[in-house]
């Protein structure tokens, strides 16, 4: 239950982040150019079964296509080189819901001062801009994409806020309308892409259910949205996630890109072909917003919306032979999809020619955060015969097997010697907290490039700014209020959560093995937690706390939320602390950061020089202004405060919008305050690094076993006593 609270938050964090980083204004992203060429891909390549291409090489799907869904034919991809261009926008204006035409760049660009859109055109090798047609303030349509017709004219998508209707418009070279239909979306359905077929058909990407992103084609004009033919498992309905849709211009085929692969699909035939696999083309797939392919170039626009930068790749036919000084292949494995990792190994392979890094990917659910099951397999494979040169450790709290194991075993390589050694990096630079959480005893089995801290929102008259909260006032404040609660839809675990998060050490001594599972205090948080038995309703997202809650859980991970944490949650009065301790004193939790991956060298890898100088490339990577995560690097952090401090900056003044429909509300940004500044480096202060990031084994056990008491099935007495036995049995037997 713990786990799907974590993965939901952040599944709902990271749409979020992408639609604030679409509302602000971008600015110049630097001189336009051609600059290089990538290496050839790797020739033998082949396409693999549905939903094993998207999982890695080892890691199955689980399940067989259903209906509809078809197996990618087992075909060599050719090898393809990419040119790359940066793409630069005129001042004031975002690349966003971009189509390519003719090798330009087709986009909706608001206009500020009356509200109405424009749509432009952009040739990205000349810089040379177009504005295309205006809309009419009066009857404004925000356009979420435009698509140029390969006959003239233009298609755009429209969406109300909060509405499950999308309206198609068919529009003239001048943009006068000459057609139009409304789309009933399902339920939570997210539009992410479109293509049109010169016959008329209508291919749409977007969320449409189960949180996976897939393809649908639209059965005009009243008809419903049905997964074509001949598609492939992750392309169908799970396990991969769409990112973007294209033309191929002349033809009935359409283009699909998810992270890591790209498909033409035969619309006339109902066949799915594999053409590449981004990493050979050196492409963060993550980033892929545009296709198109016309006279044997397939164009692909990249958009990093942290950033605001844009580029355009165009891929062609490799015909040149290899050099016999080909690099040195690294291989990473991860069971999750880390968009800043994908980003990092595209342009750490086209920067040098020494290494080069390769990335098997172990997952096969959605969204972003590693199942337990994929991690298995990682570890299987790593032990087996074809072990890997890099593992990222995320995700390994949920696992069976944990890093304390790894580490244990002799599986992974100690960083300490090669952190005090490296002339590019300094331990003294990162957040000595931050680095504990991966660390198990004195061995550094990662360095965190970035972490976030757990917190609270306290309602104004449990705590003040600055101080901590203890448990006694919580849970008497609770108990004499029966109008009050913890917060809407809190349930048995989040209670024992709130509870336990920083007081384990008040129970278990590791040191000395004793236990007090069987005290009076720990018998009243069952009780307490008791109370809320079957009243968790899993869904907490986006809720505003009102005057009848206590707390409202959080997590800062990017040093903007300081400036509406506090402001959103009741009426304004919010006040940020810490979890509850028994002592009152003010504690947080820190935790890494599941936006970035957590590499570790294994022990059995022949280039374990070449690793470590992946991973310092990793670390000095810059932090754009509204990637997740707080840096761990401190002077990267301090950038990031001095930014939201700026009072010249816009960004600073905007308003941003939580949730949709009705229980959906806005808060004005406004520049850090020297109080809010001063507020967060006390949370930062307070953080306990007493427990790693591997979740406490501690806590498992209590978890484990609390299930029948919540339930009736056993009484309280019972799980005490089973309790006090576990968890001395297991600190005598795992003290480390």
């Amino acid at each position: 239950m713990n786990m799907q609270h974590l993965k939901n938050k952040r599944m709902v964090a990271g749409i979020f982040c992408i639609i604030l980083c679409c509302g602000m204004i971008l600015s110049s992203c630097g001189s336009s150019g051609r600059y290089g060429v990538a290496r050839p891909g790797m020739a033998g390549d082949t396409a693999t079964g549905a939903g094993q291409e998207e999982a890695g090489s080892t890691a199955g799907a689980g399940g067989a296509p259903g209906e509809g869904e078809a197996q990618t034919p087992e075909t060599d991809t050719r090898p393809y080189a990419a040119a790359f261009t940066q793409v630069t926008p005129p001042e004031g204006q975002m690349i966003y819901g971009a189509g390519i035409s003719a090798g330009k760049l087709v986009y909706p660009s608001l206009i500020p001062e009356t509200g109405a859109m424009k749509v432009c055109s952009l040739d990205p090798h000349t810089g040379m801009s177009e504005d295309l047609f205006t809309t009419d303030g009066e009857e404004m349509l925000f356009f979420g994409m435009v698509r140029a017709l390969e006959g003239g004219g233009f298609v755009a998508s429209h969406t109300e806020y909060g509405s499950r209707d999308t309206q198609l418009i068919w529009l003239e070279k001048d943009g006068s309308v000459t057609d139009q239909i409304t789309m009933r979306m399902p339920e939570g359905a997210t539009l992410t892409g479109m293509s049109l077929t010169p016959e008329g058909r209508i291919f749409l990407s977007g969320l449409f259910e189960g949180g996976f992103s897939s393809i649908r084609e639209w059965q005009r004009p009243n008809g419903p949205l049905v997964t074509p033919e001949g598609l492939p498992k992750e392309l169908g309905s799970g396990g991969g996630f769409v990112n973007a849709i294209g033309e191929v211009r002349g033809s009935e085929n359409v283009l699909f890109a998810t992270g890591k692969t790209l498909y033409r699909y035969d619309a006339a035939k109902s066949v799915t072909e594999k053409v590449l696999n981004w990493q050979d083309v050196d492409i963060d797939g993550t980033a892929v917003q545009g296709l198109e392919e016309a006279d044997g170039i397939i164009s692909v626009l990249l958009m990093d919306y942290a950033s605001g930068k844009a580029e355009l790749a165009e891929l062609m036919e490799d015909i040149g032979e290899k050099s016999g000084d080909e690099p040195i292949e690294l291989t990473l494995a991860t069971a999750s999809s880390s968009s800043s990792l994908s980003k990092a190994v595209a342009e750490y392979n086209r920067s040098q020619k020494r290494y080069r890094v390769k990335v098997e990917t172990f997952m096969t659910q959605a969204p972003r955060i590693a199942a337990p099951e994929d991690i298995d397999q990682m570890v299987t494979r790593m032990l087996g015969d074809r072990p890997f040169d890099l593992i990222d450790l995320s995700g390994f709290e949920y696992a069976d097997t944990k890093v304390d194991d790894l580490v244990k075993k002799g599986y992974l390589t100690d960083l300490t010697p090669y952190f005090q050694g490296s002339t590019v990096l300094n331990p003294a630079d990162f957040e000595e907290k931050a680095l504990a959480l991966c660390r198990v005893g004195d061995f550094q089995a990662a360095i965190p490039r970035s972490f976030f801290m757990w917190v609270y929102v306290a309602a104004p008259d449990l705590v003040r700014p600055g101080e901590g909260l203890a448990l006694e006032d919580l849970m008497d404040a609770d108990l004499r209020d029966p109008d009050r609660s913890l917060f809407e839809g809190a349930g048995e675990w989040d209670v024992l959560r709130i509870c336990l998060r920083n007081n384990l050490g008040q129970f278990v001594d590791v040191s000395t093995g004793a236990c007090r599972f069987e005290s009076e205090e720990f018998r009243q948080i069952l009780e307490y937690a008791a109370r809320y038995a079957g009243q968790g309703d899993e869904v907490f997202y986006f809720r505003n706390a009102g005057p009848k809650d206590l707390l409202m859980g959080s997590a800062v991970e990017q040093v903007f939320q300081l400036q509406t944490m506090a402001a959103r949650d009741f009426g304004g009065a919010g006040v940020l602390c810490g979890y509850p301790t028994y002592d009152g004193s003010l504690r947080t939790t820190l935790d890494t950061d599941y936006n970035d991956a957590l590499l570790a060298i294994c022990s059995r890898s022949d280039h374990p020089e070449g690793a470590w100088e992946f991973i310092e490339y990793y670390l000095q990577r810059e932090f754009d202004e509204y990637a997740y995560g707080l840096p761990a690097n401190k002077q990267m952090l301090e950038a990031q405060i001095e930014r939201c401090a700026d009072q010249s900056r816009s960004q600073n003044s905007a308003t941003v919008t939580f949730g949709t429909g009705e229980d959906s509300y806005s808060v004005k940004m406004h520049p850090l305050t020297e109080e809010e500044i001063e507020t967060f480096r006390l949370l930062l202060d307070a953080a306990d690094d007493r427990e790693p990031v591997w979740v406490s084994p501690v806590y498992e056990i209590i978890v484990d076993e609390l299930g029948p008491y919540f339930a009736g099935q056993k009484s309280l007495e019972e799980v005490l006593g089973i309790i006090q036995s576990r968890v001395g049995l297991y600190v005598a037997e795992n003290t480390f």
